[in-house]
């Protein structure tokens, strides 16, 4: 057995074994009952997220958990209670530096590396918190470490898929995302970039040369005195700026949700109709070679 996988399986040792919990999908009708299908992908290596070394026992396993939660989150494989069958190491180094003031700062220095052992990203996350906290409940000291260090894991992998991509593969470009409350904007444009990032779609820079362009329009309005209706509509036209699609979403969320960081949501949009997106790509793709016809408008 690789050393690589010595160290895996030592600090998985630790976790007890279980299978990865549903992977819920709000704005995707019927799929909160699917079980999650991210770590049966076979197109990415996936991230094993080892406990954090040397981490009090009540932070090393939640810890890993929570990263490996965040980065399925964005469409990435990840697991802290098994192994992939490609799979990439995470591994944390814990230490604690108290002050004279009363406060703590904790310092995670971060590896990720593929399974020959190659380094693929090394970071350090610090966070500094009174350290009276760290007395009872870990949950605020893993959120704030885990927001600090998941993105950039998730940036690096997509990015290691991205360097894969066929050149000759069907350009998408994300165009104009307008109307969302909070930074939705901004976080739905990257998220679509992200997880098409990891499908058989190029992400062009701009539309010029694309062969089609995503574009929409975010709506939400009060539904109660507890919820909102958010109504999601996403067009894809062609270098023509032919219409080829129109997808439409519609969820009802707590009231006020999406007037902040959209955060994993964002993400939940993107995911539930990557499906969509994938086949209407496939047959613009097909159609501009004389293959199939374009698909009729989606509804």
């Amino acid at each position: 057995m690789s050393s690589f996988w010595i160290k895996a399986l030592a600090g998985l040792i630790l976790v007890a074994v279980a299978a990865c919990g549903k992977l819920p999908r709000p704005f995707e009708p019927g799929a909160k009952d699917l079980n999650n299908p991210l770590l049966t992908l076979q197109d990415s290596p996936g991230v094993v997220v080892a406990p954090i070394y040397d981490a009090p026992a009540d932070l090393a396993a939640p810890f890993a958990d929570a990263i490996a939660e965040l980065l399925r989150a964005q469409d990435i494989p990840a697991t802290a209670a098994d192994i992939l069958n490609s799979g990439n190491l995470l591994e944390g180094w814990y230490r604690r530096q108290d002050t004279t003031t009363g406060q703590s700062v904790i310092v995670i220095e971060w590896r990720l590396s593929n399974k020959a052992g190659v380094e693929l990203l090394a970071l350090e996350s610090r966070v500094r918190v009174p350290t009276a906290a760290l007395v009872g409940n870990p949950r605020p000291l893993i959120k704030r470490m885990t927001a600090n260090v998941a993105p950039k894991i998730a940036d690096a992998m997509i990015g290691e898929r991205t360097a894969q991509i066929d050149a000759t593969a069907p350009s998408l470009a994300v165009g104009d995302i307008t109307g969302a409350p909070g930074d939705g904007n901004a976080a739905l444009r990257h998220a679509f970039s992200a997880v098409l990032r990891r499908t058989e779609i190029t992400i062009a820079k701009s539309p010029e040369g694309a062969m089609a362009r995503l574009d929409g329009i975010v709506q939400v309005t009060p539904h109660s005195d507890k919820e909102d209706e958010v109504r999601l509509v996403w067009t894809i036209r062609d270098s023509e700026q032919k219409t080829v699609a129109v997808l439409k979403q519609d969820n009802r969320v707590r009231k006020g949700r999406l007037a902040r960081r959209w955060g994993s949501m964002a993400f939940d949009v993107a995911l539930a109709l990557r499906r969509q997106i994938i086949e209407t790509m496939r047959r613009l793709g097909n159609s501009t070679s004389g293959g199939l016809a374009l698909p009729p408008t989606l509804k």
